[in-house]
């Protein structure tokens, strides 16, 4: 199935909103935001002035075993690091897994990992208990991979700089990247993500 057609049925479906929960919503900085404050998909990803490999350090895959972002090479996908112990990453969880269900098979890949927050048993068992199980149980305890990946623009000394999400291409260089709690809808989600991918 085209990325075209992956948006147009979730158009017709009246698929292209994302419901956010209702209280108080946190940002990263730990200060409330209201549901205006938090960018959609399409407003929070920032282009990557240049293109840059991302860091072929292991993190834990579902088994326990080690594993790079070179599997995923091959096709553009989505990264997304996130930490059982992050208030904002939590929050986004319901919104990046139902992004994950209704984009399907034939959608990019969320390659979403658990970083700094545990190990492979206490990742999977955090996704089952907050019911987001179409997330990958993925694991980087050590934050290796997000030392590698280094600082974003804008983050302050010390600071782990996450939720955060890069747009990888085919080739494994990052073509955009955010940092902070975004609202994740799936036609948002393609319809950036197609733009940044094709060079549009």
């Amino acid at each position: 199935m085209s990325v075209r057609a992956i948006k147009r049925r979730l158009f017709l479906s009246g698929l292209s909103g994302a419901s956010l929960a209702a209280g108080g919503l946190l940002r990263n900085s730990a200060h409330a935001a209201t549901e205006d404050d938090i960018p959609t998909f399409g407003h929070g990803m920032k282009m990557q002035d240049t293109p840059k490999d991302v860091p072929l350090t292991p993190f834990l895959d579902a088994t326990g075993k080690e594993t790079t972002l070179a599997a995923w090479h091959g096709k553009p996908y989505l990264l997304h690091l996130w930490a059982t112990w992050c208030g904002p990453c939590i929050r986004e969880l319901p919104e990046v897994n139902t992004t994950i269900r209704r984009l399907g098979r034939e959608a990019p890949a969320i390659v979403a990992i658990n970083t700094t927050g545990g190990d492979i048993a206490r990742t999977g068992a955090f996704l089952q208990s907050h019911g987001a199980t179409s997330l990958p149980v993925l694991a980087d305890p050590d934050g290796v991979l997000l030392k590698a990946l280094g600082p974003l623009p804008g983050m302050g000394e010390g600071k782990k700089g996450i939720p955060r999400t890069y747009i990888v291409d085919g080739e494994g260089h990052i073509r955009a990247w955010s940092v902070g709690m975004m609202r994740w809808a799936p036609a948002d989600v393609m319809s950036r993500f197609d733009a940044i991918v094709s060079g549009r």
